[in-house]
């Protein structure tokens, strides 16, 4: 792997910190320090892994390291696959996900383990993939949209910014945004 040897840890009391921790284990990329605070960043270049359960607090604190300048860390677990697709800055990849041709992972996006992403696919940034999601050919998931466990979404379907899509739903027809959809097939909640 190539890139940062070291990262600072912004620790938001968040599941992910425990992902980043293994990933960087297993690439060889090492914690130098680890703050609770935007206000406690020590003067350096090195990125910065945000570990924050909220898609609007990952955003938020996303937005506030932007304007210092500061480069968010990408942490891709070594069994994830990613074939032909772009991942942008701050974006968290779990173990076994695949991620396949023309896709685009919007900054700031965790996708859980085992999630599939199709051809084509668009995940908006700082979105949240739950374990188990598969996206087939053509899905947009808007920004700091939230799949739960197991949902799967029918080919070029839309769900919208900040829509929450319910664990196991099956999803047919596009989501507006802010909704709160669940069920087989899945509909407004």
């Amino acid at each position: 792997m190539t890139g940062p040897r070291g990262i600072v840890l912004l620790d938001q009391g968040a599941a992910q910190r425990g992902y980043i921790e293994t990933i960087c284990r297993l690439t060889e990329v090492k914690i130098v320090g680890c703050i609770k605070a935007i206000e406690d960043l020590p003067v350096s270049d090195r990125p910065v892994a945000v570990c924050c359960s909220s898609p609007g607090g990952r955003l938020a604190l996303g937005r506030q390291l932007e304007a210092l300048h500061r480069k968010l860390f990408t942490a891709v677990h070594p069994q994830a696959t990613i074939n032909f697709a772009a991942v942008m800055d701050g974006c968290l990849i779990n173990a076994g996900v695949v991620i396949e041709h023309g896709a685009v992972i919007y900054p700031g996006a965790v996708i859980h383990a085992g999630c599939v992403i199709e051809h084509n696919c668009e995940i908006g940034e700082y979105a949240n993939l739950a374990p188990g999601v598969l996206l087939t050919g053509g899905v947009k998931v808007g920004p700091l949209a939230l799949l739960y466990a197991g949902v799967k979404v029918a080919p070029n379907v839309s769900i919208g910014e900040g829509a929450v899509i319910g664990a196991g739903a099956v999803v047919l027809h596009d989501v507006p945004a802010g909704e709160r959809w669940l069920g087989v097939p899945a509909h407004p909640h």
